[in-house]
């Protein structure tokens, strides 16, 4: 399992500097409403309101599912977070 914090994610400025940025809310309440399952809203729910959370290898599947809907920066933040290498 990984503890992934979607409070404190590390974008990349156009500068080159990290900035932490919090992206709980939007993917949290993304995951919600377009869960396709009960595990997927639940997951959502958790990430909305908690911001740190840990998650199982499957967890980091549907999270890089819904990180394909925000746009390259800020999916390049969420892949890194769940530990993805190949961005």
């Amino acid at each position: 399992m990984t503890k992934v914090d979607f409070r404190k994610l590390m974008l990349k400025d156009i500068e080159g500097h990290e900035v932490p940025t919090d992206i709980s809310k939007p993917l949290g309440n993304m995951m919600y409403m377009q869960g396709l399952n009960i595990d997927e809203c639940e997951l959502g729910r958790d990430i909305y309101h908690q911001g740190k959370v840990e998650l199982k290898e499957k967890d980091m599947e549907v999270v890089k599912r819904f990180a394909n809907n925000f746009s390259f920066i800020m999916r390049q933040a969420v892949l890194a977070a769940v530990g993805e290498t190949n961005q």
